[in-house]
């Protein structure tokens, strides 16, 4: 029963300790991993040399873990900046001139749809989105298993499309293409 349990005290003299070792070790050639080393023979000499020794080992264990830990940001793909920004400004730069431009044509909506894709798509692209390695990839997809998916897309844009020219154009009652429209375009985004 005459076992002593380290205080609070102690366990904050660690976490700073374990602090000032980092510290040192960062600013290594400075002049600071001297200050520090100097800190901790100052603690030895007070009597304290066992309870630093045993922060050490936890302080080594610790680093260890550190080391051995998966680093959740990996470092990323490069920028793809000749094909990514042709991409961005070969979508962008139609789409703003539709946009401001003083008139409205019924062709309008879905072709600055098309300008914003392909924008949109610079932009992943500049990014290196689509440039994983294989070892990071966990699963591919195949362009005939989406074949539905994006058929069935394409059918809900269109329907959405023509729901919303028949409403703007005031073709039957106001509620109907109130509706319509968003019945329509519930489903292109569900």
């Amino acid at each position: 029963m005459s076992e002593t349990k380290p205080t609070a005290d102690a366990d904050a003299d660690s976490s700073a300790k374990a602090k000032r070792d980092k510290i040192a070790e960062h600013f290594e050639g400075n002049g600071a991993s001297s200050i520090a080393k100097s800190d901790d023979s100052d603690e030895e000499s007070n009597g304290e040399g066992d309870h630093a020794k045993a922060s050490d080992d936890a302080a080594k264990e610790e680093k260890t873990k550190e080391d051995e830990e998966v680093d959740f940001l990996p470092k990323g793909n490069r920028l793809r900046t000749k094909r990514g920004v042709i991409a961005m400004l070969g979508g962008g730069i139609p789409a703003f001139l539709l946009m401001a431009k003083n008139g409205q044509s019924g062709w309008a909506v879905p072709v600055g749809l098309l300008f914003v894709a392909i924008a949109a798509w610079g932009v992943m692209d500049l990014l290196g989105t689509f440039d994983d390695a294989e070892d990071r990839v966990q699963e591919r997809t195949s362009i005939e298993s989406l074949a539905m998916p994006l058929a069935m897309t394409a059918g809900a844009l269109v329907l959405f499309c023509v729901f919303l020219a028949l409403a703007q154009a005031s073709i039957g009652p106001w509620w109907l293409g109130s509706i319509t429209v968003t019945a329509s375009f519930l489903g292109l985004v569900a």
